[in-house]
């Protein structure tokens, strides 16, 4: 990007500068002598097939994040059942009740049957 942006700059000074008088006529001229500078440049092409690469990528990236979710979301369910399982083998009654107690306030709503 940075390599086409030196071009451009070497091409046409005046897009160094934003208030130059030049740059409206340049960026709305409807034969697009800008792109069509770009287009014709080596790294251009390059440019462009890496981005379109990052953006296959990022797609691919979403997925495995999503699929991340999905078995991290199993994990903590499978360790929170073998957890329960396990608490009345390891603690006494009032531990166990007291947990149960606040399982039961889990799903409960505020100012709902107090």
């Amino acid at each position: 990007r940075m390599e086409l942006a030196k071009a451009l700059q070497t091409r046409w000074p005046e897009l160094t500068n934003p208030f130059h008088p030049r740059l409206y006529e340049l960026v709305s001229d409807e034969d697009d002598p800008l792109g069509t500078f770009l287009r014709e440049q080596e790294t251009w092409k390059k440019f462009y097939r890496t981005r379109e690469r990052l953006e296959t990528l990022g797609f691919k990236k979403r997925e495995i994040d999503r699929q991340q979710a999905k078995f991290l979301r199993f994990l903590r369910a499978a360790e929170n059942v073998v957890l329960e399982g396990n608490l009345p083998l390891l603690n006494d009654e009032a531990l166990v009740r007291r947990y149960h107690a606040l399982r039961a306030l889990e799903g409960s709503v505020p100012g709902i049957g107090e």
